[in-house]
């Protein structure tokens, strides 16, 4: 039995809990792809030899993309190759142990061609697994096949390392006296999504450094902001734009910034709203490849009580439509930065501790009331599991996201508060969600 169809009990599972962010969506963390297969279709899936190195400290291991590790006692190294059968696409995992307890304060991440992200996360195991956390073993090699998503399946806490550019800017990058803390014996775990689009075997090379600062010289702890918009269409060929934002109940420093999409992504915005509605864009691109970083020097100030919104435009030459997901075939929308002081909470836009429940989402272009759409969205969940298919060929996520979209724009504020408090209340939803359910049965 593959991951995919063990997974499928737990994600039914989280679907009662009214909608699909905290499986669906959190399965999308992990994945980006740069193309499709040679022949534009999804790639097949295949099981390829792997060999898996990892190195820490003054250590460097053999074909580590190029990349010195750090001076001992400086940071560690961490190296991952495999090997990606031709015409193959797949994300590959591996779980790695850091030596000494660090103060991250900066990532620096090499990989070859084929890929255009890597990451590496922290996670909340205490020893290297052997298997995911419903049962799926793994081979004594340490490499094992991720692509449908590390979250749900490996107790994924938060990112220490991530970068979109082979050879360019990372996303952990502090200035003086600013880390994130990564204690000693930490379990984290490597992950990178590639594609094979040649007509020869790839023997992919990754290598990740964590550069730390002494304890003494530590002022602010550090945090990364993984945003992830889980309510997102472009039509069969059309072009949309999709909103999200997330407030912020308190003062942080913003030290840089990007963006994430697949393919279809033609255009993006990063906008900071104020308490009273001002609005200034603090980042623009068109590009989902070699995508921009902009760097904040020594940072951008974001008061409490605003919001960061950040708006993918799309553009779809294909004949059917897409919605998010993992895959290259499908798309993303993210917004991602580093920041201090920590919050948590405020890494995945979370509510309680439930990744994006948190964020408000402006992607309504119909009619239907506040009440209208939660009882779209309780059609579409009722019974159904998340692996699952209707008739019509929609799976109940992007029947979900018909129904945000098909919402009136003026509700999105209630609507999102609704969603938001019934997904991280789970089967509570009801008792907990009073005051929210009631203001979006009157929401005009």
């Amino acid at each position: 039995m593959n991951a995919n169809d063990q997974s499928r009990p737990a994600r039914a599972r989280q679907l009662r809990r009214w909608v699909f962010v905290t499986s669906a969506v959190a399965l999308t963390l992990s994945a980006c792809s740069e193309d499709d297969a040679p022949d534009g279709k999804p790639a097949s899936m295949t099981t390829a030899d792997a060999e898996v190195t990892a190195g820490t400290g003054g250590e460097h291991s053999e074909g580590s993309a190029q990349l010195e590790p750090p001076a001992a006692g400086k940071g560690e190294q961490f190296t991952m190759k495999t090997r990606i059968a031709a015409g193959d696409e797949r994300e590959s995992c591996m779980f790695v142990r850091t030596h000494d307890a660090m103060i991250v304060n900066r990532d620096e991440i090499r990989f070859t061609h084929g890929s255009h992200h890597v990451l590496l996360y922290m996670t909340s195991h205490k020893d290297v697994p052997t298997e995911d956390l419903i049962g799926t073993k793994f081979g004594a090699d340490g490499i094992f096949d991720c692509t449908e998503g590390v979250q749900p399946q490996w107790g994924v806490a938060g990112l220490v390392g991530a970068s979109q550019n082979a050879q360019g800017q990372s996303a952990i990058s502090f200035p003086a006296g600013v880390g994130l803390r990564v204690p000693a014996n930490s379990v984290l775990l490597m992950n990178a999504h590639y594609i094979n689009a040649t007509d020869q075997e790839l023997e992919p090379s990754i290598a990740v450094n964590l550069h730390s600062i002494p304890e003494s010289e530590l002022k602010h702890e550090g945090g990364l902001l993984f945003w992830y918009n889980p309510f997102l269409k472009v039509p069969a060929a059309g072009e949309s734009a999709m909103t999200a934002s997330c407030p912020l109940p308190s003062t942080i420093h913003l030290t840089n910034v990007q963006s994430h999409m697949h393919r279809r992504g033609v255009g993006y915005r990063a906008t900071l709203i104020s308490p009273s509605n001002e609005r200034k864009e603090v980042y623009t691109s068109d590009t989902w490849q070699d995508v921009p970083v902009k760097s904040f020097s020594p940072s951008l100030e974001v008061g409490s009580g605003s919001r960061l919104e950040w708006t993918c435009e799309y553009r779809n030459s294909e004949s059917h439509d897409i919605y998010q997901g993992p895959r290259s075939t499908d798309e993303m929308c993210m917004l991602i930065g580093s920041y201090y002081p920590l919050d948590p909470a405020l890494n995945f836009c979370a509510r309680g501790d439930q990744p994006y429940f948190g964020e408000q989402w402006s992607i309504g272009q119909g009619a239907a009331s506040c009440a209208e759409t939660l009882s779209c969205i309780s059609t579409a969940t009722a019974g159904a599991s998340a692996a699952s298919q209707q008739e019509d060929g929609k799976s109940p996520d992007s029947m979900i996201t018909d129904c945000m979209i098909a919402s009136k724009p003026s509700v999105a504020t209630s609507l999102s508060a609704a969603v938001g408090c019934l997904g991280a209340a789970g089967e509570k939803g009801a008792e907990a969600c009073g005051a929210e359910i009631g203001a979006c049965m009157s929401a005009e």
